[in-house]
């Protein structure tokens, strides 16, 4: 699973790529671009897996099949936020490592073990 480490001052968590839906966007054009902008992986396809309400928004989680190891920061705002404080690393992680991580949001984080150990 591809995951991105948050290095912010002392505190280190792990969050979900993905971002929001822009006006005028639909939730399959907001993925290819969240994908891109965070990842710089070009996203073909997808299988929608679950959604979530969190922190006053619905979330939505999907499957996206890459044959791509090596991954790097897109050109989105992450990587223009970067700085000696205020980190993003994006790392592939296993599932079985997974448990062990903080990561957000705590239900997608569950839910997202159940489905890739089914």
């Amino acid at each position: 699973m591809l995951l991105i480490k948050r290095i912010k001052g002392d505190r280190v968590y792990w969050v979900f790529p993905g971002g929001s839906v822009e006006e005028g966007e639909t939730l399959e054009e907001a993925l290819v671009r969240e994908a891109r902008e965070e990842t710089d992986l070009v996203i073909t396809e997808w299988s929608p897996v679950f959604s979530i309400f969190t922190d006053g928004r619905k979330a939505h989680f999907y499957l996206c099949p890459t044959s791509c190891r090596t991954v790097q920061l897109g050109d989105g705002p992450e990587k223009l936020r970067q700085s000696a404080h205020n980190r993003y690393e994006l790392q592939w992680t296993k599932i079985s490592e997974v448990c062990h991580l903080e990561l957000f949001p705590l239900e997608g984080k569950y839910l997202a073990i159940q489905f890739l150990s089914s």
